[in-house]
């Protein structure tokens, strides 16, 4: 009931795992995927652990973005248009929503609010665990959100810290570099 589009130059067996197990302390729930006449762009390379939950509604789009991952428990709800650059990296419980899930009427108006927005997050950005992205977000590349964070709209500003309810820019001139998720012992020489 959806479209699955792989736009990358090179198509190979095992580059995108939905419900991949990645460690023994791995949740040992299913990934949900529920396309419902949603399409789906994997760039390139993708993974989304076990336990976490994807839907796309009709007519609706998310796009993600090559060496993307997503960790278990996240939720990432697509009502309107989700896109996630390359080497975006989700951790555990994030939660990812372009919708209210339900209008709120304004009196004065007398009208509907919009229930929905695009979320834009940059290349290269880290999602800390729990951490709440809502409606109409939009994240430049190399943003840093602090855990537990409720994120809602746009931050210009490369590079930076945004932590907080709401998310803030705390700092900036920090990123996260992809060897930090290749090779920990060389990081951390302790590290067994």
């Amino acid at each position: 009931k959806g479209e699955v589009v792989i736009d990358s130059s090179e198509v190979t067996y095992g580059m995108i795992e939905i419900g991949h197990k990645m460690n023994p302390w791995c949740p040992k729930r299913r990934c949900t995927l529920n396309l419902n006449g949603g399409k789906i762009i994997f760039h390139g390379r993708s993974f989304v652990w076990q336990g976490a939950c994807i839907t796309v509604l009709k007519n609706c789009l998310l796009e993600v973005g090559d060496r993307s991952t997503f960790a278990s428990s996240m939720i990432l709800e697509v009502w309107n248009k989700v896109v996630l650059g390359a080497k975006v990296h989700a951790g555990w419980g994030v939660t990812i929503v372009d919708t209210d899930f339900h209008p709120l009427y304004d009196i004065a108006a007398q009208s509907y609010t919009k229930m929905c927005a695009p979320i834009i997050i940059g290349e290269g950005s880290w999602i800390g665990a729990n951490t709440f992205i809502k409606k109409g977000t939009r994240l430049a590349p190399n943003t840093i959100v602090s855990a537990a964070s409720v994120v809602q709209g746009r931050f210009k500003v490369e590079y930076c810290v945004l932590s907080g309810n709401p998310a803030t820019v705390v700092d900036e001139g920090y990123c996260i570099k992809e060897e930090t998720f290749r090779n920990f012992k060389s990081i951390f020489p302790g590290l067994k």
